[in-house]
């Protein structure tokens, strides 16, 4: 998205030279702004869409609202502009409108715009596009666009999980491993399990977010996995722990004594 701004913003640039920019018909006066980007910016033209990339926990309804940002900057024009506004989605997230539909903006302005949304069982992103031109009938109010940009917010997004712990021993003794969960809805449960070298099949552990083992030279080498959960979501991670201290049992004789 980053990328697609810088470039729509040097096109901007000479387009705005020749005095091409789409602007808003006489006598439209531009929305009151709710806030100003700096009088001392410099750089070529951009529209920006904000947040980029939030997070939204888990929402108690089936409905909800969520406001974005979108500012202009034009050091070369402080005509208004009118900029379309598309809302889509994915996942179990489906748009059902926007507040307002469009936006005039001019230079140093920045603007709420509010997109509604229902929302169902698992995870979904509520995406804002804000660009300017006239568009193409059947390719997209955003077709020709010389100006443009995308924000997004994930809603009820699984937790990301890390385990903390060291993964080789050396020295007999208690080790302890951390579950590192973030995302969510920032509560969390957690459901640990142990797989020994050898072993075909996975031990239930703990419920904890930290997990100790004590190891000597009979531990075989193990790992260690951790399942997050968050509201109506998972996330997982595992360790892998070498164990320099093991003896492997004498399985035919004869045996080392």
């Amino acid at each position: 998205m980053t990328d697609a701004k810088h470039v729509c913003g040097l096109l901007a640039m000479v387009v705005s030279i020749f005095g091409c920019e789409s602007r808003a018909p006489v006598g439209t006066e531009p929305h009151e702004a709710a806030s100003l980007v700096s009088a001392s910016a410099v750089g070529p033209p951009f529209i920006s869409v904000t947040p980029d990339g939030a997070t939204l926990g888990l929402q108690p309804n089936s409905s909800g609202e969520y406001t974005f940002t979108v500012s202009r900057f034009n050091p070369f024009s402080s005509d208004p502009t009118i900029f379309n506004l598309v809302c889509s989605t994915s996942g179990s997230v489906t748009c059902t409108g926007l507040n307002p539909p469009r936006l005039t903006l001019s230079s140093g302005q920045s603007l709420p715009v509010v997109a509604s949304y229902t929302f169902s069982s698992g995870t979904g992103r509520l995406v804002l596009t804000a660009c300017d031109g006239p568009g193409l009938p059947g390719v997209g109010p955003c077709a020709l666009a010389s100006y443009l940009d995308s924000g997004y917010v994930e809603i009820n997004p699984p937790p990301k999980v890390t385990i903390s712990g060291t993964t080789s021993v050396s020295n007999p003794g208690t080790y302890t491993w951390t579950a590192n969960a973030t995302g969510g809805d920032g509560t969390y449960g957690y459901r640990w399990a142990y797989h020994p070298s050898g072993s075909a099949t996975w031990l239930t552990l703990g419920t904890a977010m930290t997990q100790s083992r004590y190891v000597t030279s009979s531990t075989p080498p193990f790992s260690l996995k951790v399942t997050v959960t968050s509201a109506t979501q998972e996330g997982n991670a595992a360790i892998s722990v070498d164990n320099m201290l093991w003896e492997p049992p004498c399985l035919r004789a004869p045996c080392p004594k």
